[in-house]
């Protein structure tokens, strides 16, 4: 072998004391081939390992970036979860209120249109008239008993003469019944008309 070892570096020689390899680049990528697992064989065949600098991993600041990113990207995604979670159980208390004010809407349609003497309280109301200002906080039966689960919700009427289409305000009223409910209002409209002669 001789006392000169050298390293054979693609047919050409290097001395072994400091041998020039590649960090990165074209070169770095050439000198991978023929050397697996990143060793160079020399002379003597003592194997030498070297690294290409973009055979390193990530950088800090990559890390960094990465993490920022992620980081954005969870809090968007548990951001809509949260929102649909929210949204969820809207449906059922919308369909709740509506419920509600169809109800007290039957009810009060079911009455004379012609005011009727009498009609202190609800149980007594004997005419579509006797319910203007009405007001519950939570629903009640007509004779006043609270409806279970439906404590959340109030309800308020008005009352008022008011023209539909060819129907004159003497004879029509317009009857607004709403109901407020966890996160939700919802204002029910009907009219009650004078068919009398």
């Amino acid at each position: 072998m001789g006392s000169s070892r050298s390293l054979r570096w693609h047919g050409a020689a290097y001395p072994a004391a400091a041998p020039q390899l590649p960090r990165s680049g074209p070169g770095c990528a050439r000198a991978t081939i023929g050397c697996p697992n990143g060793l160079l064989r020399r002379n003597d065949g003592v194997r030498q390992r070297f690294r290409c600098r973009r055979d390193r991993g990530f950088t800090l600041p990559e890390l960094l970036l990465l993490i920022v990113v992620l980081a954005v990207g969870l809090a968007g995604v548990a951001t809509g979860l949260q929102q649909a979670v929210r949204g969820s159980g809207d449906p059922l208390v919308q369909k709740q209120a509506l419920a509600i004010a169809e109800a007290l809407m039957e009810e009060i349609l079911l009455q004379p249109f012609t005011p009727v003497a009498g009609g202190t309280s609800r149980a007594d109301f004997n005419d579509v008239s006797d319910y203007d200002g009405y007001s519950s906080a939570g629903v009640t039966t007509i004779d006043g008993a609270p409806v279970a689960g439906l404590a959340g919700y109030s309800v308020s009427v008005a009352v008022a003469n008011a023209a539909l289409g060819p129907v004159t305000a003497v004879d029509s009223k317009r009857i607004s019944v709403t109901v407020t409910g966890p996160g939700v209002s919802y204002t029910l409209d009907g009219y009650k008309l004078n068919y009398g002669p």
